[in-house]
């Protein structure tokens, strides 16, 4: 569970993740969002940080419009949401939920921006919808991209993907490239093995450069990144970022 003592994430905060498109469309002058949720934690969590941010940014929620957990039953919440005349929608959802809203809020003449949580995978969302359903939707990249070689983390990842022949080493593996290589950096530091001084120092961890990509454990809730972009599905299913 986030926050507990012992629990240490290398992504960004739903906090995070949720500001930056709020932002974004702030520069649009974009003034109504509408937030279609998961009704449980996850998807309350993340609601509660659109509720945080928005505000401060002169966005109205203009609906909350939620869907029960492990259904595709969008009905109500597509029609709410196609009610509200909300001029961007955020998605606090799993992918098959996702990709099911997409479908019907297009069926049904909605033309407003979508939004996607970082939990969602495009690359099987994309496969549902096909290219020209799924094109202009944006969706959060709390990792480097495997096309982003600036970071030295990804050309690292690229060259073992290469040399692993595992068709199964896709975007969402990077991920967990992160992940192990943070365990490694702390491990390394430990002079006696122990799940203790393994805590110890993973929580000591600060600043630290895995490649171009920084972990730091400081921070409240041990959440050890602040990295966030966006990326949007263009023409013929190409991701755009």
């Amino acid at each position: 569970m986030l926050g507990a003592p012992n629990v240490f994430v290398t992504k960004a905060s739903y906090r995070d993740e949720v500001r930056e498109p709020f932002e974004l469309v702030t520069r649009s002058e974009v003034k109504r969002a509408a937030i279609f949720y998961q009704d449980d934690s996850l998807g309350r969590d993340v609601l509660q940080s659109a509720e945080a941010v928005a505000p401060a940014l002169g966005i109205n929620i203009a609906v909350r419009a939620r869907y029960e957990r492990n259904t595709t039953n969008v009905d109500s919440a597509v029609t709410q949401v196609l009610k509200s005349d909300a001029q961007f929608v955020y998605l606090a959802a799993v992918t098959t939920a996702a990709t099911e809203f997409i479908k019907q809020y297009r069926a049904k003449g909605g033309i407003s921006q979508i939004y996607g949580l970082s939990v969602i995978d495009p690359a099987n969302l994309l496969k549902a919808l096909g290219p020209d359903l799924a094109r202009g939707y944006a969706f959060g990249v709390l990792s480097p991209l495997s096309s982003s070689r600036k970071f030295a983390i990804v050309r690292e990842y690229l060259e073992l993907r290469k040399n692993a022949d595992d068709a199964e080493l896709a975007e969402r593996s990077m991920e967990g490239f992160i992940a192990a290589k943070a365990l490694v950096h702390a491990l390394r530091q430990v002079k006696a093995p122990s799940a203790a001084a393994t805590l110890k120092a993973v929580a000591s961890m600060k600043s630290v450069d895995l490649g171009d990509f920084w972990i730091d454990f400081s921070r409240a809730g041990h959440t050890g990144s602040q990295f966030v972009e966006f990326a949007i599905i263009g023409a013929n299913g190409r991701i755009d970022h």
